[in-house]
């Protein structure tokens, strides 16, 4: 069975705070930043496979909470 990928979309946002440690920095910048770069190559390299193009959507956060 093959897939089709026309409009892949990462929404990616956990936080750290004051009270962060190495490894849950670790896993914070896994996710925001790793994740996504994962998802974008991938969706990318299937896209590039189909015949038609489309879009890659990535929403982002800037909040933080501080405690």
């Amino acid at each position: 069975m093959t897939v089709s990928v026309y409009i892949p979309m990462d929404n990616s946002g956990l936080q750290p705070n004051l009270s962060v440690t190495v490894d849950d920095y670790e896993r914070v910048f896994s996710v925001n930043v790793r994740g996504v770069m994962l998802c974008y190559k991938y969706a990318a390299k299937q896209m590039l496979t189909q015949d038609r193009g489309g879009r890659i959507i990535g929403i982002h956060s800037c909040s933080r909470a501080v405690y």
